[in-house]
């Protein structure tokens, strides 16, 4: 896959302050399909900032689908969360990093 335009992901990126909840949760969902590593800080605040509840779910869905190493904390910590959606994305992310060690874990 080629790298995404830093221009448009920054564009994106922007829109995650958007004053319209649709419009965020497409930046979101676009974020990760972008797989766009420069969003990564921007959506770690946000599950960091919201913790749960759908913003948390959309930015996490996000991170995960990223799949970007320094992501592994948040993901760690998720493995052991009470939303089972939360804990089913973390697998997924974590998966998605493919350590072999992770089987254990997950």
């Amino acid at each position: 896959d080629a790298a995404p335009d830093e221009s448009v992901g920054d564009a994106v990126v922007l829109a995650l302050n958007d004053g319209s909840a649709a419009i965020r949760g497409e930046a979101m969902r676009t974020l990760g399909a972008m797989r766009y590593a420069r969003a990564v800080q921007a959506l770690t605040d946000l599950v960091q900032h919201h913790r749960r509840g759908p913003v948390a779910a959309a930015a996490f869905d996000a991170l995960a689908r990223i799949g970007y190493p320094t992501s592994r904390p948040l993901f760690d910590e998720m493995l052991g969360s009470r939303d089972a959606v939360m804990r089913r994305t973390a697998v997924e992310a974590v998966a998605r990093l493919a350590a072999p060690a992770d089987a254990q874990r997950i």
